[in-house]
């Protein structure tokens, strides 16, 4: 009995340790399943490991690429991810099929400088993704929701639908700033 009770206890030991190692994600088992004497295995599958690691409530991610105004690519964990940011909208750029809209390119560049290169926490509001399949997650650097500074200075406008509405009134409240003070697309010209 004894013997059952400390190999028990080694193997959840050992199962809790796995566990904080991918959910820190300072591990990538990305294909890994784990077997002890054939009769008991872990699978650590990498769809399973790759939900656990981008649906927590909020996770840290390199900024490897800046797609636009409003959509980045993120290593997480040791895969790229695209991340949509929620509740705003930027002008296109000439990519995929569309035109370049007015500040377009202004919203990118500022995008670049902002996120480009650096960590971000990535927070997640109900929907895990869109209908393209990108991540949908408010994007902090250094304290500073990211979405909401692109408002504020007038390089998005609000773009928000429920259910991730959380940080709405953050989001009106930048809009109107940047109006009220004829910033980036409120421009008199």
């Amino acid at each position: 009995m004894r013997k059952f009770f400390i190999t028990f206890l080694v193997i959840a030991l050992i199962i809790v340790f796995i566990f904080i190692l991918v959910y820190s994600g300072l591990v990538d088992f990305s294909k890994a399943n784990i077997k002890i004497k054939d009769k008991f295995s872990i699978d650590l599958g990498k769809n399973s490991l790759d939900k656990l690691l981008i649906s927590r409530e909020s996770t840290w991610g390199y900024v490897t690429d800046v797609i636009d105004g409003d959509t980045i690519i993120v290593d997480i964990g040791g895969k790229e991810y695209k991340v949509r940011y929620i509740g705003i909208d930027t002008p296109e750029i000439d990519h995929e099929n569309n035109t370049a809209e007015l500040v377009g390119y202004e919203a990118l560049d500022k995008n670049k400088k902002l996120v480009l290169g650096k960590d971000v926490e990535l927070e997640k509001d109900v929907s895990e993704t869109d209908k393209y399949g990108r991540l949908l997650r408010y994007v902090w650097n250094e304290g500073e929701m990211i979405n909401e500074k692109l408002v504020r200075d007038g390089y998005a406008h609000i773009f928000t639908k429920p259910p991730d509405i959380k940080y709405k009134d953050r989001f009106i409240e930048a809009e109107r700033y940047a109006r009220e003070n004829s910033l980036g697309l409120w421009a008199d010209k």
